[in-house]
């Protein structure tokens, strides 16, 4: 089940979910920041350096640098990106350094609304960073120059071709002019003048040529050599880090979220009473005894030790006036928490003057003497099998008698069934005012359940965090089908931070 408290959406049930779990949340920030610190010393650092080149949008000529618009000029400066980026002028790099291998890829951008492109290359050092950078600007000038002059010499190589065809036909004429008269020669000369002005134009045409080749200087000039910083760009180890730390706490809470939503221990006593379907009698916070004795005995005055009184109060309550003097205190498994609960409320009852034994029943895994240091010694077993009780009775403070669990009957559950247990109990009232047994837990055995029909009343103890509601609803169908009189539950070990919450400290409790 998803506890309540934890199933809501406001944040201070978020906070309360993170703060039970808050291990999960250290564990994520511990786990990523380890492994980005071991990740930042691995890598290897690396320096950027940039260097920056003007692109040059309008050709030089022999008459000059042409004028082109904006928008023309724009994409021209985006084409050159594009170039100097290519495998062309990585390729010229590698020649200018006489590299083993392919330079590392430049990054290109246009600096602004300028014709001035940024050229940014990384490596292991500064000073390698550098050298490329300057080399990938010094071969896009290369690089487009020579492409520019090969243009043009192929320009070139077009004229001089069309020259020689005007020579020949020049020959020709001048051959057929030699024999003509009259209007044909009259005619040949006018087309030997036309073809004489057009051979002018072409001479004059690859004069333009020789000096647009010598004039070429690629597609742009570098503006500012590149410069290195002295500091690695990566890695980052703060900000890495930093990140890391955090991207492993906010897995923590989302780990600490799922857990809850999976979680099905039971947390509130709202919970507690509703799987039960009876009435909570309090709630006993976790904490750890000074010694193995109940706190009731080691620090009377403990702020828990005041919530067992509560509780004895509550059961007085839950009775509606019926008498409570003989009671059984059980739960639905083992290490819940009973066995505590159980020794702590028969000396809480005894405070008052009154007369109280704890009768360890528990005949299969007992806890109380060693909880109260006793040695071995004859208990109720051996009572059930026939020995006299007061030689089996351990008066441990003023007015509060233990009656051990005794040796270990090979059929304990049918000690409990019989009229020796009956006989038992009616001597036990007798002789003192409350009677208080603590019993093996009632899913695994039947014992608790022979109890639980002889007694005054019966309290379900669970640990918080840990019972299922459903475990405790089949504890508390059991009880009530053996006709056992249910009169509350306790949830025990609630978490110190939920007990300062409710009762204004944080104080807490551990079983034996």
């Amino acid at each position: 089940m998803i506890p309540e408290a934890e199933a809501g959406g406001g944040v201070g049930d978020l906070v309360a979910v993170v703060a039970r779990r808050w291990w999960l949340v250290v564990a994520g920030l511990v786990v990523a920041t380890v492994v980005a610190t071991v990740m930042v010393a691995l890598q290897t650092p690396r320096y950027r350096a940039e260097a920056r080149v003007l692109i040059d949008t309008q050709p030089d000529t022999a008459f000059g640098a042409q004028s082109v618009p904006a928008a023309t000029a724009q994409r021209a400066v985006q084409t050159e990106v594009q170039v100097i980026a290519s495998s062309k002028v990585a390729a010229e790099v590698q020649r200018l350094l006489d590299l083993p291998s392919r330079p590392p890829a430049v990054q290109v951008s246009i600096v602004g609304q300028t014709d001035v492109v940024a050229l940014r290359v990384t490596a292991g050092d500064p000073t390698t960073a550098r050298l490329l950078a300057d080399a990938y600007a010094l071969a896009y000038v290369e690089v487009t120059r020579e492409a520019d002059v090969a243009a043009l010499e192929q320009a070139r190589h077009e004229v001089e071709v069309s020259v020689a065809g005007l020579d020949a036909q020049l020959a020709e004429l001048a051959d057929q002019l030699e024999g003509a008269t009259g209007a044909p020669r009259d005619e040949l000369t006018d087309r030997q003048a036309s073809l004489r002005v057009q051979r002018d134009q072409l001479q004059g045409r690859l004069a333009e040529l020789d000096v647009d080749i010598s004039l070429q200087d690629g597609g742009g000039s570098v503006v500012r050599q590149a410069t290195a910083g002295s500091s690695a760009i990566s890695p980052t180890p703060l900000p890495t880090v930093g990140l890391a730390a955090l991207v492993g706490a906010l897995v923590g809470v989302l780990g600490a979220v799922a857990v809850a939503r999976v979680d099905r221990g039971i947390r509130t006593s709202a919970e507690l009473e509703a799987a039960a379907d009876t009435i909570g009698l309090g709630e006993l916070p976790l904490v750890k005894a000074p010694d193995n004795r109940p706190m009731a005995v080691s620090t009377p005055d403990d702020p828990f030790v005041e919530q067992v009184r509560t509780l004895r109060a509550g059961i007085g309550f839950a009775a509606m006036g019926r008498p409570t003097n003989a009671l059984l205190v059980t739960s639905a498994l083992p290490g819940e928490g009973k066995s505590s609960v159980a020794a702590n409320l028969a000396f809480v009852s005894a405070e008052n003057g009154k007369r109280v034994v704890l009768v360890d029943a528990d005949l299969r895994r007992p806890s109380l003497s060693a909880m109260l240091a006793l040695p071995p010694h004859a208990g109720l077993s051996d009572v059930l099998l026939g020995e006299a009780i007061d030689p089996c009775l351990v008066e441990v403070v003023h007015g509060v008698f233990v009656l051990p669990s005794g040796a270990r009957p090979p059929n304990p559950a049918g000690l409990f069934a019989g009229d020796r247990f009956e006989a038992l109990l009616a001597d036990l009232r007798s002789r003192f005012d409350v009677v208080v047994f603590d019993s093996p837990p009632v899913l695994p055995v039947t014992d608790a359940l022979s109890i639980a029909t002889m007694v005054d009343g019966v309290v379900l103890v669970a640990r918080a965090g840990e019972t299922e509601a459903e475990q405790v609803r089949r504890a508390a169908e059991r009880l009530r089908l053996a006709r056992g009189d249910l009169l509350g539950v306790v949830l025990n070990g609630v978490d110190r931070r939920d007990a300062a919450r409710l009762y204004g400290y944080g104080y807490g409790m551990t079983d034996s």
